[in-house]
């Protein structure tokens, strides 16, 4: 079962969101970015992930083209 979860206040990962796949040893770390900051992003890849602190949306890299699109529907962007 996949969850979003809060970093702890103080813990290190503090400012990212954590990714459960149902097993605390199985986290991913999300890093947590406003819309601005993504320009601050200057080299992305396809597939990269942020979370949209402005948008409150998880954002993927999709291509040059496309650009950064949120992932908020059950379908891929």
């Amino acid at each position: 079962m996949k969850k979003l979860l809060k970093a702890p206040e103080g813990s290190a990962q503090q400012g990212f969101h954590l990714v459960s796949f149902g097993q605390d040893e199985n986290l991913v770390i999300i890093s947590r970015v406003s819309t601005a900051g993504l320009a601050n992003i200057t080299n992305p890849v396809e597939g990269m992930m942020v979370y949209d602190t402005t948008e409150n949306c998880l954002k993927v890299y999709v291509n040059a083209a496309i650009g950064w699109k949120c992932f908020n529907k059950k379908t891929c962007p």
